[in-house]
């Protein structure tokens, strides 16, 4: 059987009128093979030439160009849900605003809220209010008791955590330099996860220099951080400057290099600011 023959119907001789039968032995002798092409290969035939147009027609540059143009779109619709907050060498910013007032010779109240903004610089992840109440126990040592709410996207939803804490800071100052130790203990109450209790260690050098605008302190810190069931979870280096910018104003400008501990250690580059009105 010629195998180029698409669809062949033979049937039975006894369905053949006799004159044909000579001519259908005659074929066979000629080496090709019978065939009969119904209307069902006919019906066959054009829907394969259909199918085959409207495959020509879709594959027409125009219409290729308005497909690729469409796959494009929803990529680039898709790209800040593939982003990774806190992914190795995420750049971050961070600013904060902070109210201090003076409430007493020995007591002051300050407010402050924070706002992260990481992947890049593309999605804010963090934001937090904090309340703390500072007591001068003695010219080097004052205790803060206070609150912070926090709000943190964790996947892609918001989820809060109640974070009760109490500083203890140690602190001189000798001619130029200043020298501060914070200790804080926290309790962190996490919505949906695992409640912890976390430990904060932070050493800061400060180097102040008098202008004509006032005191400028620039400085070098670090600070561990230690959770509970979790052990050494993060570390952050800091180097920075206090400035004062107008009447009660301070501005403080810094990088910090953060190490976090994930599945693995990451590091984060961070750019902050801490704005701080003092009455």
């Amino acid at each position: 059987m010629n195998p180029k023959v698409g669809f062949i119907l033979y049937r039975p001789a006894a369905r053949f009128p006799p004159a044909c039968i000579g001519q259908l032995i005659q074929v066979a002798r000629e080496g090709l093979a019978p065939r009969m092409i119904c209307m069902k290969e006919l019906w066959f035939r054009r829907k394969l030439s259909l199918t085959q147009t409207r495959c020509a027609s879709l594959e027409s540059p125009r219409l290729l160009n308005s497909a690729v143009y469409i796959k494009l779109f929803f990529l680039l619709l898709s790209l800040p849900l593939l982003g990774v907050i806190n992914q190795n060498n995420d750049l971050q910013v961070w600013v904060t605003e902070e109210v201090d007032v003076q409430i007493a010779p020995v007591a002051s109240v300050s407010v402050a809220n924070e706002w992260r903004i990481g992947d890049d610089v593309s999605k804010l992840y963090f934001f937090y209010l904090q309340g703390i109440l500072k007591l001068e126990v003695q010219p080097w040592f004052q205790l803060g008791p206070g609150y912070r709410h926090i709000w943190a996207l964790r996947g892609n939803r918001w989820r809060m955590t109640f974070e009760p804490l109490v500083d203890s800071v140690f602190h001189k100052t000798k001619g130029d330099w200043k020298f501060q130790i914070r200790h804080r203990i926290s309790y962190l109450d996490n919505e949906k996860a695992q409640n912890l209790w976390q430990y904060r260690g932070r050493v800061r050098c400060e180097c102040l220099w008098k202008t004509a605008r006032g005191t400028i302190g620039s400085y070098l810190s670090n600070e561990a951080f230690v959770l509970s069931h979790i052990g050494f979870s993060q570390d952050r280096v800091m180097a920075g400057a206090i400035v004062p910018l107008f009447g009660p104003v301070k501005g403080n400008f810094y990088y910090m290099l953060r190490f976090l501990r994930q599945e693995t250690w990451t590091h984060q580059h961070v750019f902050g600011s801490w704005f701080t009105i003092e009455f």
